[in-house]
């Protein structure tokens, strides 16, 4: 005779749990406010930073990270903007939120894009390389948290309006998206405002990408590579953000 352990999980019970973890939370304005100012609040240290090294040194080494790092911020205001409007369906805020959700898109390589600063990185004689090294890599963690955070907001959007699976494909299709745009702006120098005021000569110079053996090259190695990466960066990020979410029995 079988005895069946009543405790067991159900494989349906399970695949509800799976499915509840697969599905991102929906974010309440207390914890986007509080997100938000913790943000906020590494930005701030960030710029400190900044500030006591050029005051310490008199140098202006890495002057453009800060603005870099400033516009690392746009993806996460369209997100914030978006996940607002969604809060209330009707045609206009309906049409404003995707408007909103194209432009957190086109904006979003943008925070990820800090990492590259790194590679400006160069010994100075009148400041310790720890802090440097220190300081660049607060700069990178923020603009990293920056990004995934906002990639997190959408996503719970996008689940509460047409599903957890569309929304992870939109979650898939962003990062070599976004890693393309990493592309597009360290190596063709093309900012994301660029794509609205100036799309013909982006796409120029695309149509040369496409052309050139070595350049393409080039931008499938970046793609690829940042796409990866920011995959699991964000798996990482939102396994983290699941915990306690779902009770799971051993």
């Amino acid at each position: 005779m079988v005895h069946l352990d009543p405790t067991a999980p159900s494989r349906t019970g399970y695949s509800a749990r799976m499915s509840e973890l697969l599905h991102p939370r929906p974010m309440n304005r207390s914890v986007l406010a509080f997100v938000t100012v913790t943000l906020v609040v590494m930005y701030a240290l960030c710029v400190v930073m900044f500030a006591a090294r050029v005051r310490n040194s008199g140098e202006w080494t890495y002057f453009f990270v800060p603005g870099n790092l400033a516009l690392a911020w746009l993806p996460l205001l369209f997100a914030i903007l978006c996940h607002q409007l969604s809060e209330r369906t009707t045609p206009l805020r309906r049409t404003l939120a995707v408007a909103s959700g194209v432009l957190w898109l086109l904006f979003l390589p943008n925070a990820p894009y800090v990492l590259t600063d790194l590679q400006h990185y160069q010994d100075s004689p009148l400041i310790a390389g720890w802090y440097d090294g220190l300081m660049l890599g607060a700069f990178v963690a923020t603009g990293m948290l920056l990004g995934l955070f906002s990639l997190y907001l959408m996503h719970s959007v996008i689940a509460e309006q047409a599903g957890a699976l569309i929304s992870w494909l939109v979650v898939l299709v962003a990062m070599p998206l976004c890693g393309f745009g990493i592309y597009v702006g360290r190596v063709l120098r093309w900012n994301s405002w660029d794509a609205i005021v100036a799309p013909g000569r982006i796409l120029g110079d695309l149509a040369s990408v496409a052309t050139d053996p070595l350049m393409r090259s080039e931008a499938f190695a970046m793609t690829a590579g940042f796409g990866t990466f920011l995959a699991a960066s964000y798996l990482a990020l939102y396994a983290i953000a699941s915990i306690g979410s779902v009770r799971v029995r051993a």
